[in-house]
């Protein structure tokens, strides 16, 4: 079984729970997901089985959207609702207008520094590892990308907002929860998460994971692998040529029923053959200008 399956996470189970729950149902070892959804956030995990897994790293970088809950007034050590409350403050100094003009301050590209309590590796740990042995560690701030941010709802403000957030792969919305409270010199910490969107795929297109019973609720809602590249360029290999392919030799024009020409050097390609998707591949220049299409992750298909 290959494809991708698009999951309503419930809270209160963790994204690797997700995985086993698919693993054990379809009995096939190779499953994966492209971007982990905290245990109190909800919505939208994108389930990678069989030779999916090999296509993740083309989903994980994509842009994703959420709707975020924050409430001011207090911080915790893990910048969410999970947390232990580390400091308190009255609301009464929050102006609507204030918080407008310091949500454009996140727009675009920002440093953000992750959470003490996170996945985030330094030295080869997680961050969560020191955290919890109480060891003190420099985080340095990391870039990320803030396409849009939004109020959606701002009916319990000055204790609470609901946010909409278009961001890109490695953003916390926890941190930007933290960060807005400081901003605003007060504190904050996000509540409720829920991921709408991921790479293009959508929340609206998922199966609740309660509604999975069975192969046959898997089998009715995969998508297939081409699916997953579906914002790459497409080569269409000659069949004549697929020896050339299947040993991830360099395949020329001759090789192909596409137009090279049309494509970026270092762009990456669906290499298909027959309509089905084979590998990924990438456009390269060789000596004398050639240039050519290197396969570089072959699929079992």
């Amino acid at each position: 079984m290959n494809g991708l399956l698009l999951i309503n996470k419930p809270k209160g189970i963790t994204s690797h729970d997700v995985v086993n729950y698919i693993r054990k149902i379809t009995k096939v070892k190779k499953v994966g997901h492209t971007g982990t959804l905290d245990p109190n956030a909800s919505g939208l995990l994108i389930i990678c089985i069989g030779e999916a897994t090999k296509l993740i790293p083309y989903i994980e970088n994509g842009n994703k959207i959420y709707e975020a809950v924050i409430d001011f007034g207090k911080s915790t050590d893990t910048d969410d609702i999970l947390g232990n409350v580390i400091s308190e403050k009255s609301v009464d100094n929050l102006t609507e207008e204030d918080l407008i003009k310091e949500l454009e301050k996140f727009k675009g590209e920002i440093d953000q520094v992750p959470p003490i309590y996170s996945a985030k590796k330094i030295k080869g740990k997680k961050l969560y590892e020191y955290a919890r042995k109480n060891v003190d560690i420099e985080i340095k701030p990391s870039k990320v990308t803030i396409n849009n941010i939004e109020i959606i709802n701002k009916d319990e403000f000055p204790n609470s907002i609901t946010l909409l957030i278009n961001c890109s792969k490695g953003t916390y919305i926890r941190a930007i929860a933290r960060d807005l409270g400081k901003a605003l010199n007060n504190e904050a910490y996000l509540r409720e998460l829920k991921r709408l969107n991921s790479n293009n795929f959508d929340l609206k297109d998922s199966i609740n994971l309660n509604d999975i019973i069975d192969i046959n609720d898997i089998i009715t809602h995969l998508l297939p692998l081409e699916e997953i590249v579906k914002s790459l360029k497409v080569v269409s290999v000659n069949p004549t040529s697929e020896k050339f392919l299947i040993n991830g030799n360099k395949l020329f024009s001759p090789d192909v029923n596409t137009n090279l020409n049309e494509i970026e050097i270092g762009e990456n390609v669906a290499l298909t053959l027959n309509g089905k998707l084979k590998a990924i591949g990438i456009k390269q220049l060789g000596d004398n200008s050639s240039i050519y299409i290197q396969p570089k992750k072959m699929l079992n298909t």
